[in-house]
C-alpha cells in the first residue's frame, strides 16, 4: 500500500489521527503502529469509555480533535472509528462495540 505523503512536495504538512476505540478493543493496534512508523503520522488515541453517561464527553473530545487541528491548510485531520454504529431513535450515531 501507499501511504498518503507529508512534508515540503505535498499540500499536508502533518496528518494528524484520531483513533477511536473501546477499552476492550485491540482492533486499531496495528493501524496504529503503522500510521506512526510507516508514514510518521501524529496519533491521538481515544478510549470510547463503556457508560453511556460518560459518553457525552465523547462529541466533545472529537469536536475538540478536530477544531484544534483542520483550522490549518496545510493540515489533513483523520478520525478512525473500531467499531459498530448505527442510527438511534433520535437520529444521533450509536455507537457499539
Amino acid at each position: 500500500t501507499v501511504g498518503f505523503p507529508t512534508g515540503p512536495n505535498t499540500d499536508y504538512a502533518r496528518v494528524h489521527v484520531l483513533m477511536l476505540s473501546w477499552l476492550d478493543s485491540d482492533l486499531a493496534q496495528e493501524l496504529r503502529r503503522v500510521f506512526e512508523e510507516r508514514y510518521g503520522y501524529v496519533i491521538t488515541t481515544l478510549t470510547i469509555p463503556v457508560s453511556a453517561s460518560r459518553r457525552v464527553s465523547l462529541g466533545f473530545e472529537v469536536t475538540s480533535f478536530v477544531e484544534r487541528y483542520a483550522w490549518r491548510s496545510d493540515s489533513l485531520v483523520v478520525v478512525y472509528y473500531a467499531g459498530h454504529c448505527r442510527e438511534g431513535l433520535d437520529g444521533e450515531v450509536e455507537l457499539a462495540a
